[in-house]
């Protein structure tokens, strides 16, 4: 047995009319873009890519659309759309049908939002 822990940072991209300052005191509002490098061959996407959209609810609770693809050859890819507690600058998402480890981490900042995924089975 063993976990796998990935970190993945994401960049947050400002809604128009909104600052750095305003979003981090209180509101992760905002669509995040995956920070990864990716490359085009012969028409093919290699590498990470992949977005979150989040939107505050109330004071303990957001909205998150969240999506995530390997890129070429298998194009394998994961996404969800639910609402979490928000805890200070952080959510948890907690799949019904894995593993009682399975959990994806998301942690707000100034400078976007970091992403921990941990599962007893990576895939």
């Amino acid at each position: 047995m063993f976990t796998v822990t990935q970190q993945r940072p994401l960049q947050l991209m400002y809604p128009e009319g909104q600052s750095v300052k305003n979003i981090y005191k209180f509101n992760p509002t905002g669509s995040y873009k995956y920070n990864g490098k990716t490359q085009k061959e012969n028409g093919e996407i290699y590498g990470y890519f992949g977005d979150i959209q989040v939107k505050l609810l109330n004071e303990n609770r957001i909205a998150v659309s969240f999506y995530l693809c390997v890129g070429a050859k298998s194009y394998n890819s994961g996404s969800f759309v639910d609402t979490l507690i928000l805890i200070g600058n952080t959510a948890i998402y907690k799949p019904l049908d894995c593993d009682s480890l399975c959990t994806i981490t998301f942690k707000f900042s100034k400078a976007g939002v970091t992403t921990i995924h941990k599962a007893l089975d990576g895939n």
